[in-house]
C-alpha cells in the first residue's frame, strides 16, 4: 500500500491540504477494496476502518533499525514512544526495574581528626534508566592504640551528594570495636552515563591512629534502578 504523501516538502504549506491529501487517499483505498482489490475498508457492523492486508508502516521502516510499523499480528515498532497524561506500569516494560549490588572494603589504614574517604564505589547508570533507589551500610572497624585515655571513631556514609550523620563510637585505649552507618537515599533526573560515588569515610575525634591489620571498612548495599 503506497504512501498518496510523498515527501511532505513538495506538497505545500497547509494543514488543511494535508489533511485533505491524506483523506483522499483513505477513500481512494476504500474504493479500492470495493471494486475486488486489497486495501482498506470499512466494516459495516462496526465501522471500524480495517486493512486488510500487510501493515501500516512509515517509508523508512526497517525492523530494528528506524521508522515505525504496525503488523496485523498486533506488534508493533517505534523509536521513542511520548504518553502525555498517562503512566506506563509495570506490566507495560518487559524489565521495568533491575538490581545491582554494590561492595568493596579496604584494610590497614591509618586514620585522623580529617573525615577521609577510606572506601568508594563509582556507579554507573545503564541505559534506559532514570532513577536509582539507593541503600548502603558501611561498617568500619578500628583499633586505638594509644594510652592516654578514650578517643571517638566516627564514620560516615554518603550517596552522590547525600550524607549521613557521621555517628561517632566511643573506643578506649588499645581497643577496637566496629561503628555501622547506613543510609539511603533515591537520585532522579539520571541518563545513561551518569554515575554518583558511594563513599564511607572515617576520623578519630582527637587524636591521629596509625594503620593497623584490624583497621578495615566495608561498603555494602544495593541499587534499584527505575525507568
Amino acid at each position: 500500500m503506497a504512501s498518496p504523501v510523498g515527501n511532505p516538502s513538495n506538497q505545500g504549506n497547509g494543514i488543511d491540504q494535508m489533511k485533505a491529501i491524506i483523506m483522499g487517499w483513505i477513500r481512494a483505498e476504500i474504493e479500492a477494496s470495493r471494486a475486488g482489490g486489497i486495501g482498506l475498508h470499512v466494516d459495516g457492523a462496526t465501522g471500524d476502518l480495517v486493512a486488510d492486508r500487510g501493515q501500516f508502516r512509515s517509508l523508512n521502516f526497517v525492523p530494528g533499525a528506524s521508522g515505525w510499523g504496525l503488523q496485523p499480528n498486533g506488534n508493533a515498532e517505534f523509536n521513542f514512544l511520548t504518553l502525555r497524561g498517562g503512566i506506563i506500569g509495570s506490566a507495560a516494560l518487559t524489565s521495568p526495574v533491575a538490581a545491582g549490588n554494590l561492595y568493596t572494603s579496604a584494610t590497614n589504614f591509618a586514620l585522623d581528626t580529617t573525615m577521609t574517604t577510606k572506601a568508594s564505589i563509582v556507579v554507573t547508570t545503564p541505559p534506559g534508566f532514570t532513577t536509582a533507589a539507593v541503600q548502603v551500610t558501611g561498617r568500619v572497624m578500628a583499633f586505638n592504640p594509644n594510652t592516654t585515655g578514650g578517643d571517638y571513631l566516627c564514620s560516615r556514609t554518603s550517596i552522590g551528594a547525600y550524607y549521613g550523620y557521621p555517628l561517632p563510637l566511643t573506643l578506649g585505649s588499645g581497643s577496637s570495636s566496629i561503628n555501622l552507618a547506613a543510609i539511603a537515599n533515591t537520585i532522579t533526573g539520571l541518563v545513561a552515563g551518569n554515575t554518583f560515588t558511594v563513599e564511607v569515610a572515617t576520623r578519630t575525634g582527637f587524636q591521629p591512629w596509625p594503620a593497623h591489620t584490624l583497621n578495615t571498612v566495608e561498603i555494602s548495599g544495593q541499587v534499584l534502578w527505575m525507568r
